[in-house]
């Protein structure tokens, strides 16, 4: 809606931007609701403010969703005011939109209880928060509920499909038990099925083996960069023994040096260690076998909150495809090798 002004600091009418802000705001006082109001928005094609940077570069231009059109309709700016330290001021910008329309759009939103809040601790027990992926639209997918009486339905809903409306994922959303219960079925699949065990040790393997191949590259090129400062840090070493007006620009150059070499060597410590630690992630096939061939009873035992970490730190991911009802988990080998010390260990 507004336009910076070249010299900086003030705002400027964008009259084309302001008409679409208010028809927006008339969009959701129509409608009531965000995610009809994004679906019209991207039936006209209309997307967030674009602009050009100092550098040159495309900035914004981003498709509409809840967060971002919640953001635009709660933007006190739009009435020709400003706020400051919790407080509204008068402001010096032209007004867009009238202090009834936004009131009564404020007043809309209240009503829903859309206030921004952040997503609430996981109360129920959903066991895949935060490891859910839709593998249609490759967006997260996010636990929620719904009650219907005395009933407490869970669901997974894709995260998309949540923000730009229920038309823009083909996955949409899955019952909660029942992806749970999938997932929980292929973990206690891997102690049964010989071939199911060799996939999950051989995936394990080839991400393991990708993790050390990368860290292998960096690696060869910090002892490059090291080898480089050091000579460059030889060759200034007899120049910072001068008296002349050049001494304190080698001084300084060789301090930065110094500070880079020391990050360096900081950072090829770390690497060593974590190629150390891959290197002991081998996990035998009846190491593996025989942990999970506990899993029944070790599942039966823990709260809803033990088992959520269990599966955590089992399960690095889970992608879910919702037109084929594919259910994909992906195994971490620190997980699965912790669980075999512990059991090992008689467990605790």
């Amino acid at each position: 809606g507004y336009d910076v002004k070249p010299e900086g600091g003030a705002l400027l009418l964008n009259e084309d931007e302001a008409q679409r802000v208010r028809a927006i705001f008339a969009l959701y006082r129509e409608y009531g609701s965000l995610i009809p109001v994004i679906e019209e928005l991207d039936r006209r094609g209309w997307r967030m403010k674009q602009w050009v940077t100092r550098k040159g570069k495309l900035a914004g231009g981003k498709a509409f969703t809840k967060n971002r059109l919640y953001n635009l309709l709660t933007n006190v700016i739009y009435t020709g005011r400003v706020e400051h330290q919790g407080k509204i001021y008068p402001g010096e910008h032209p007004q867009i939109v009238d202090i009834e329309t936004w009131n009564q759009v404020q007043q809309k939103l209240n009503a829903h209880g859309r206030r921004g809040r952040r997503e609430y601790r996981n109360k129920y027990g959903a066991i895949l928060k935060g490891i859910l992926r839709c593998a249609t639209c490759d967006a997260g997918m996010v636990h929620s509920y719904t009650r219907k009486g005395p009933r407490l339905y869970r669901y997974y809903v894709c995260v998309k499909a949540h923000q730009r409306g229920w038309s823009q994922c083909e996955t949409k959303s899955v019952p909660a038990p029942d992806i749970e219960q999938a997932v929980v079925e292929q973990i206690r699949a891997v102690g049964r099925s010989p071939a199911l065990l060799e996939e999950v040790l051989s995936q394990l393997e080839d991400r393991r083996e990708k993790r050390s191949e990368a860290l292998e590259r960096e690696q060869r090129q910090l002892d490059r960069d090291l080898r480089s400062l050091t000579a460059e840090m030889s060759g200034l070493a007899p120049l910072a023994a001068g008296e002349d007006a050049s001494t304190q620009v080698v001084s300084d150059r060789l301090a930065d040096l110094h500070s880079k070499v020391g990050g360096i060597e900081t950072r090829l410590a770390e690497i060593r260690a974590r190629l150390s630690a891959l290197d002991g992630d081998g996990l035998s096939r009846e190491e593996v076998r025989s942990a999970l061939s506990n899993f029944d009873c070790l599942w039966r035992q823990m709260t809803p909150r033990e088992q959520e970490r269990f599966v955590r730190t089992l399960v690095e991911q889970v992608r879910y495809n919702g037109t084929t009802g594919e259910v994909v988990v992906g195994f971490r080998s620190a997980g699965i090798r912790e669980l075999c010390r512990s059991q090992g260990d008689g467990g605790e």
